[in-house]
């Protein structure tokens, strides 16, 4: 197995195993330990939701522990490779022996140049992806974007026998902001988004796909879900500590959910569809980081005061990918809506 051909993607690391030196499976874990300052195994194996008895056989070497745990311990303590690579015999593909330890594996590893190549891998773009395998640890506005994704016309689903299948998802009637979302999550993650497209009535709808059961993890708690599908989200708190963090989940959210009208009295409204009520507050308390007032009803939040409108046009705005999806206006982009309502706001009675 050579090291330029070495799969990089999350969802094949997780087909591979680490095979330790003897006895060296308990040490690297007790370095792991001694360098993170965690006081027990089960903070490291919570942390990553592996299963005590499994972790268990890792730690005494009864059987080998997946490369994507490896990985994410390395990086968790920041270890050196040429601290790691002395302990490990080899690196194998599951998907291709029959035996925990197999006796003769053919075309031997260069472990330290794959776990050189793990720990420094870089995105197509040149950014350096948050973490592959291990906890979100920089909070940008890539992030923001994405949970605002997560809350409005994507989600998180978990289903399959005993749960087994984990996903994020976005959809839209046009194919820009699914570019947008699988652009982020390859940022972000290193990972490949599955983009789809389906005709329905006459309609055409986009939608991208990412399965990995650590990322969805690592949104449902920032997500305040406890780990759990809920419809009680939350917010995550970072996005309102950061004025710029705001104005990117805003973006989005009006690019999902929201759309300009024109009142009979040539006043115009912004509107936000939602219906959770701790949303509804969120979104009214990330708006006030702007002076923008708005009003909640049972499906939607209205930003009717004419000062708080324009507020939202020139301090918010649309980002440049999202488009109307019905109405006289279906098909222009929000950006460009948005920014003909500041000639209406000029000539509407104050």
């Amino acid at each position: 197995m050579k090291t330029e051909n070495f799969p990089l993607n999350y969802n094949l690391q997780k087909n591979f195993r680490v095979k330790f030196k003897e006895n060296q499976s308990k040490q690297f874990f007790s370095l792991v330990k001694t360098e993170t300052g965690i006081i027990n195994w089960k903070e490291l194996y919570n942390r990553y939701d592996i299963k005590s008895s499994t972790f268990s056989d890792w730690l005494n070497g009864k059987t080998p522990p997946t490369l994507e745990f490896v990985i994410s311990c390395i990086r968790l303590a920041k270890l050196r490779v040429i601290d790691v690579e002395n302990k490990i015999e080899d690196i194998y593909d599951l998907r291709t022996v029959y035996c925990k330890y197999p006796k003769n594996v053919k075309n031997k590893s260069d472990v330290g140049g794959i776990l050189s190549s793990l720990k420094g891998c870089k995105s197509a773009d040149g950014s350096t992806p948050l973490n592959q395998t291990a906890e979100i640890d920089v909070y940008d506005k890539r992030l923001a974007q994405l949970i605002a994704m997560t809350l409005t016309d994507g989600g998180i689903s978990v289903y399959g026998k005993n749960g087994k299948h984990y996903e994020i998802f976005f959809v839209q009637k046009y194919p820009d902001p699914i570019k947008l979302f699988s652009d982020i999550i390859k940022q972000l993650f290193g990972l490949q988004v599955t983009i789809r497209k389906r005709v329905y009535k006459e309609n055409t709808w986009y939608s991208g796909h990412l399965t990995s059961k650590l990322v969805v993890n690592q949104l449902l708690k920032l997500l305040k879900t406890n780990g759990k599908l809920t419809r009680n989200k939350k917010v995550p708190r970072f996005i309102f500590e950061e004025k710029y963090l705001a104005r990117e989940f805003l973006r989005i959210l009006y690019g999902s959910e929201g759309c300009v009208y024109i009142k009979e009295d040539r006043k115009p409204v912004i509107e936000i569809g939602c219906k959770p009520i701790n949303l509804k507050k969120s979104y009214r308390r990330l708006l006030q980081l702007f002076d923008i007032e708005c009003k909640i009803y049972p499906t939607k939040l209205s930003i009717l005061k004419k000062s708080s409108v324009k507020r939202f046009v020139k301090e918010i705005g649309s980002l440049n990918c999202f488009r109307v999806v019905r109405g006289k206006h279906c098909g222009e982009k929000k950006v460009k809506v948005l920014k003909n309502t500041l000639s209406v706001l000029q000539n509407s009675p104050s």
